[in-house]
């Protein structure tokens, strides 16, 4: 596990150089997180949530903290909060394991920060085991042309994203490269993890009925040319559990 979630800090790491424009160390690092990979809202949101618990009655909510708990962030960065919601118990038929992430901002002045869905990562197990992802390139890495597909650049599939309760159209979301919080901002993600690797022929499959645990971290990234070690923030929930019946 210790190898497994090195590999994604190492990863979202590499992810944030690239921001600095430190492109020699992103390559290095790009194959160390390949290696360690291997080896191993207010009242606006209320009527979303209601939607979400009328489908799946009980739901847990588990904050993100600081990954090094010694990181220092300017006073826009230390102001953000997220967290996921899920149901412990979902049916099968709902096509994979579903939960919301959310981010809320609470500072006094406005902020940007680079689009965090480019630097969402996760890890799953079933059984004890860890199963395989599809390792779609990281989007800060890509020197691309054309848009950001939602159904085919992430190995999560992307459901809907809301703002202070009202939905946001995906495409524009996902090929905007900054996002901007006012106070009390809300955005949610829905996100849903439906397949996985098989191990022994590559070939995708999807998630059967069964207990998954999921291990999700991501990183807070200001969008400000002045880029320091307060800039960012790597954050990490606790392990979630899943089941699929």
């Amino acid at each position: 596990m210790q190898e497994q979630m090195a590999g994604l800090l190492v990863l979202l790491f590499v992810l944030k150089m690239c921001v600095l424009k430190k492109y020699k160390l992103c390559v290095i690092l790009c194959i160390m997180a390949t290696i360690l990979t291997c080896i191993c809202h207010d009242n606006d949101n209320k009527t979303q949530h209601e939607n979400m618990k009328s489908q799946h009655p009980e739901i847990n909510e588990v904050k993100f903290f600081d990954v090094d708990k010694n990181t220092t962030s300017n006073n826009k960065l230390s102001a953000y909060e997220a967290l996921i919601r899920y149901s412990h118990i979902q049916q099968y038929s709902s096509d994979g394991v579903n939960f919301e992430f959310e981010i809320a901002y609470y500072g006094k002045e406005t902020s940007s920060i680079h689009n965090p869905l480019y630097y969402f990562q996760y890890l799953i197990k079933l059984s004890g085991e860890y199963l395989k992802i599809d390792r779609k390139a990281p989007i800060p890495l890509i020197n691309r042309k054309a848009p950001i597909q939602v159904d085919d650049d992430f190995n999560f599939k992307l459901l809907g994203i809301y703002k202070n309760g009202e939905s946001l159209d995906l495409d524009e979301v996902v090929n905007s490269s900054t996002i901007d919080f006012d106070n009390k901002d809300r955005i949610i993600f829905n996100l849903q993890i439906s397949e996985y690797v098989n191990s022994e022929n590559n070939q995708l499959m999807s998630l059967q009925p069964g207990t998954y645990k999921l291990e999700l971290l991501f990183s807070i990234i200001s969008s400000s040319n002045e880029m320091d070690n307060e800039s960012t923030r790597t954050l990490k929930a606790q392990e979630i559990v899943i089941t699929l019946e």
